[in-house]
């Protein structure tokens, strides 16, 4: 669910309602994968919350590169169409085709099958 409040603790308006910030415990388990995304006036702060018997590190900071691009993209062009945005590099748009054809992965590990 996307933060409507900016990190500072300010209120907020929205659909008429006045928003305060209220803070509940983290509480581990609550969800596979939770982001985050807290913004000030200067800055936007992002955490990536995950359940580590889920999700390898490195499968987190590839999230992080698309969540990265996205936001790079968006800032180059604000105009755009979010459907014009591409998350992917070069190499890896590239390999999306394998995805679902039983093709192996190009790091040599196996895929988890539930």
């Amino acid at each position: 669910m996307p933060a409507l409040l900016p990190a500072d603790g300010a209120t907020a308006e929205f659909a008429g309602l006045q928003l305060a910030p209220y803070e509940l415990p983290q509480a581990e388990g609550q969800f596979d994968l939770a982001i985050n995304v807290r913004q000030s006036a200067e800055t936007l702060a992002v955490d990536f919350r995950y359940d580590v018997d889920l999700f390898d590190p490195s499968t987190i900071e590839r999230f992080v590169g698309y969540f990265t691009r996205a936001i790079d993209a968006a800032l180059a062009d604000p105009d755009s169409a979010i459907s014009r945005l591409s998350l992917f590099g070069g190499e890896e748009f590239s390999q999306l085709p394998a995805f679902g054809q039983g093709a192996p992965l190009s790091s040599g590990r196996s895929r988890r099958r539930g």
